[in-house]
């Protein structure tokens, strides 16, 4: 027992001891603090005297990293009373290009008059993750002559964020340049670093027969988001070139200018030959004249259709339509007809048109069920967004409909977007006349990560658009958390329309969901889990009355896509078990999916067990089969495309195979032989082959051999003309030599100069053109522009060049602000007296050079940060003379900041 007590007097002894040695506290007030965006960092230290005596010593701030630094006094000579606590403020900045993965420390040390030091305190600094990738194309236009040359794709990419990074740069070339269609390269850029990739390709006896194609490249992080995307404009070298027009048609209303004839012969069809064309001729510039048709013979009919025919005149401002035509408002409608467009400004146009309710564009006018026509607008600016004015006549049901709709724009912002719809409508038939309504509602909101977004409407039963006794709340409502995402979703429908020529009860229906969803992203992986509870109603034949069902659902999916390998897979299950009574023998329900896709080759198996949903149940009901075993339908598809010899031969094939427990195994196997005879033209043979179903008798085959013919748009206004472009060098005396072997580009179409310095472009249409020498460290020529409107000669200078080079760096104090002192990047513009710029930027050590031809110029410095910084001698004048260079260098003065000092009030204890 004593023995304890002098181990406790002991301890107690040390402890006072201790608190008397150190009489000073020292502690940061945050255990750690935030750098803002800029890098800037306020802080403040706590000291703090519990002893009964005056107390003086020192504090010496730092950092533990070159990357921060410490702006306010790092060494700071205190004095505190008894009982006495201070405040000594921080201000401190960390560089830019710091690294956001290492751990930044401010270390505060106190230390008494004797330098020894009694307490140490530390303060962890959090940096802002920034991701910057920057991607540089080295040179666009690239030039080959012959096969074996090499052309060298390069790449400049700049991680100029604070974290590292793991990249994906995808090359994609066109097929008869690389068989293997796309080259990867896998880069981890750390911060502030920067990587230069080259690719060689070898030109190949195809890609010399394309003359000028091009190459894409595509950035991607790791885990696939895009970064950025680049093109490289590849062409042969000639000294003599034909124009060649894109044949591509981008025209939504046509595919493309083809005509295409084949013929369909086989098992359990009908024979026929089918012709389908489509083709323009353009009338002038801005007006043009489409044509599309398709006209079948059927072999044991004897006899010829128009299955589609449609004619399309358009202008700048105005287009027509004439013939099968689709009406895509509140009607939806198909038939034969006329609709117009019309611009009226840049944001409204007039809409107008009418269908007569027929299938082919010959049918007689007896086989019409009616007609539809409307008048309206559209504006793209302003808050009246749509409106239109329907007429719709049914002979059918002797009925007649007008309906009004509108579109209103209420708010419109990067972060809500609240847009309204109404429409009023009415129906006049034999038995009475009725009125109906429409109104809905789409918004968009976003604050911080959360995102809201609902789409709803309510239809009364007699409203005359496709939207007739429909109405719908459907809702969602999401968080994000960088990689993850919480969402919960809701959805109600219901559809009750009426109608005065039958019994509408059968028609009802509803639908209500409710539930979560949740989503991981991983790299190249995704992670879904959405579970939910569904009530479903549907009007039952059978038995006249509205059946009801709940459900418990759990809808789950994982899929990998590598943009890298080409291989991608999913895996879905969709999971559920029946709450309420059913006729079913088991009430566990789901659906398993499964696929992978390599390259050219897709494959995917489905196998579902029991029936999913009311309208499965309802309806296998009706044939006899719900009381049988459990239903079960196995589905088994794989698919395979390629082409071979240089493009040449396509090879589709598809395969399909179901079983059901109520159904017999059905086999269906297609494939599809392309081969292209001619740039634009190709024959090709596809069969169709389908077994079982229904009955295992069941078959059908047929082979379908054809030929399309690709067309150029016919453009009889355009007339063609030859530009002749001759280059010279030209020495101070204005005496001029043909340029031989010098590149050339007309509207980036590569040129080389024969031995008089000449190339020539033929077959020109009207239009501007760009002419552009590839100049060199030696000779020069500016850009230029002409409009060609007949044979033109045109001749360009090559003017000798000097040289203008230099450096830049720095001046600072320590009162300057601390901002990065960059070296490479820096923008430097020599301008002459006639108005024409020379733009170069400075390396990484900062220095520059500029190759310009004999001229007085204004050189000016372009710096960065230029509210923190001067330039000493900015906007100089130089004079330039052959083979003199120059040298002029330019000092970046840091300006110094305006120092505020803060008193903090002494706190007593």
């Amino acid at each position: 027992m004593l023995k304890q007590l002098y181990t406790l007097l002991f301890i107690c002894l040390f402890f006072l001891s201790n608190a008397q040695q150190t009489p000073i506290h020292l502690k940061f007030t945050d255990i750690e603090t935030p750098a803002d965006e800029y890098g800037n960092i306020s802080s403040a230290i706590e000291v703090s005297n519990v002893s009964n005596t005056q107390w003086s010593g020192n504090i010496k701030i730092e950092g533990n990293s070159t990357n921060l630094r410490i702006s306010s006094n790092a060494n700071k000579i205190i004095q505190i009373h008894p009982g006495q606590r201070v405040y000594v403020p921080i201000i401190a900045n960390i560089d830019q290009s710091a690294s956001s993965e290492i751990d930044l420390f401010i270390r505060a040390s106190l230390s008494n008059n004797l330098n020894q030091i009694i307490q140490v305190a530390e303060q962890k600094i959090l940096i802002q993750r920034n991701r910057r990738i920057l991607l540089q194309n080295q040179n666009n236009h690239l030039q080959f002559q012959k096969i074996g040359d090499t052309i060298h794709l390069k790449a400049l990419i700049q991680n100029r964020g604070n974290t590292s990074e793991k990249l994906h740069y995808i090359i994609t070339f066109p097929n008869q340049v690389n068989k293997q269609r796309t080259h990867t390269s896998h880069i981890t850029l750390a911060p502030q670093r920067d990587t230069l990739i080259t690719i060689n390709q070898i030109i190949s006896k195809e890609a010399v027969k394309l003359e000028d194609f091009d190459i894409t490249a595509t950035l991607l992080y790791e885990n696939g988001d895009f970064i950025s995307r680049t093109n490289y404009s590849v062409s042969s070298l000639q000294s003599k070139r034909r124009y060649k027009i894109d044949n591509s048609n981008t025209d939504p209303y046509y595919q493309r200018n083809t005509i295409e004839l084949n013929r369909v012969s086989g098992n359990n069809v009908m024979n026929s030959f089918q012709l389908i064309g489509s083709t323009e001729v353009h009338l002038s510039e801005k007006t043009k004249v489409g044509l599309t048709g398709d006209l079948i013979y059927w072999d044991k009919e004897n006899k010829y259709n128009l299955r589609h025919f449609l004619a399309d005149i358009k202008t700048e401002k105005v287009q027509v339509l004439a013939g099968n035509i689709y009406q895509t408002g509140e009607f939806s409608l198909q038939g034969r007809g006329i609709q117009t467009n019309i611009n009226i400004k840049d944001s409204i146009s007039i809409q107008g048109g009418y269908l007569d309710k027929t299938y082919l564009i010959t049918d007689a006018s007896d086989r019409s069920i009616g007609y539809n026509t409307w008048i309206g607008f559209t504006s793209l600016k302003h808050k009246w967004r749509q409106s239109q004015l329907y007429y719709d006549l049914n002979h059918r049901y002797d009925e007649k409909k007008t309906l009004w709709y509108n579109t209103f724009s209420l708010w419109n912002t990067p972060t809500f977007n609240l847009e309204m719809m109404e429409g009023i409508s009415t129906i006049d038939s034999k038995e009475n006349n009725q009125l109906g309504a429409f109104i809905g509602i789409n918004a968009y909101a976003q604050w911080d990560k959360y995102q809201f977004q609902t789409n709803s409407f309510y239809s009364s039963p007699y409203y005359a658009g496709i939207r007739q006794g429909a109405s719908q709340v459907s809702s969602s409502i999401r968080r994000n958390f960088d990689k993850h995402s919480f969402g919960l979703t809701q959805s109600f429908v219901h559809y009750a329309p009426k109608y005065s020529y039958t019994d509408y009860n059968n028609s009802k229906q509803q639908s209500n969901t409710i539930g979560l969803n949740y989503s991981y992203r991983m790299q190249t992986n995704m992670l879904l889990l959405s579970p939910r509870f569904v009530n479903e109603q549907r009007f039952n034949y059978k038995t006249q009355l509205m059946d009801d069902l709940d459900a418990l659902r759990l809808s789950t999916s994982f899929n990998h896509n590598s943009f890298t390998s080409g291989l991608g897979y999913n895996v879905s299950l969709d999971l559920g078990n029946y709450l309420s009574k059913v006729s079913l023998t088991d009430k566990l329900h789901y659906r398993l999916n499964a696929g992978v896709n390599y390259k050219s080759v897709d494959f995917g198996v489905s196998y579902q067990y029991n029936y999913s949903n009311l309208s499965e149940v309802i309806n296998s009901s009706y044939l006899g089969f719900i009381d049988t075993s459990t239903y079960t339908n196995l589905m088994i598809m794989g698919n395979y495309r390629q082409r071979f010899f240089n493009n040449h031969v396509g090879v589709v094939l598809n395969a399909y195979y179901t079983k059901t427990s109520t159904t017999d195994d059905l086999w269906q196997l297609n494939s599809r032989l392309e081969y292209k005879l001619t740039k634009d033209f190709d024959i090709y043979v596809s069969s169709y082959n389908n077994y079982g179903g229904f009955s295992k008798n069941n078959k059908t085959n047929y082979v379908q051999i054809g030929v399309i013919k690709q067309l150029m748009p016919y453009k009889p206004y355009e007339k063609a003309y030859t530009l002749k472009v001759i280059v010279y060098y030209q020495d101070e005396a204005n005496n001029n030599y043909p340029a031989s072997n010098r590149i050339v580009y007309i509207n980036n179409k590569s040129f080389i100069t024969n031995k008089e310095g000449a190339i020539e472009y033929k077959k020109l249409p009207l239009d501007s053109y760009t002419i552009q020498v590839k100049n060199d460290q030696e000779w020069f020529a500016n850009t230029d522009k002409i409009i060609l409107k007949s044979d033109t000669t045109h001749s360009i200078h090559l003017r000798q060049t000097t040289t203008l080079s230099g450096s830049i760096n720095y001046e600072f104090s320590e009162n300057s602000h601390l901002i990065n002192r960059n070296l490479s990047g820096q923008r430097i513009v020599a301008q002459s007296h006639t108005g024409e710029s020379y733009t170069t930027y400075t390396s990484d050590s900062g220095n520059y050079i500029l190759y310009i031809p004999k001229d007085d110029y204004i050189l000016t410095l372009y710096p960065e940060n230029s509210a923190y910084v001067d330039v000493l001698k900015n906007a100089i004048k130089v004079s330039t003379h052959i083979n003199q260079p120059q040298i002029n260098n330019f000092t970046i003065k840091i300006k110094d900041k305006e120092v505020q000092t803060k008193k903090f009030n002494s706190i007593q204890f």
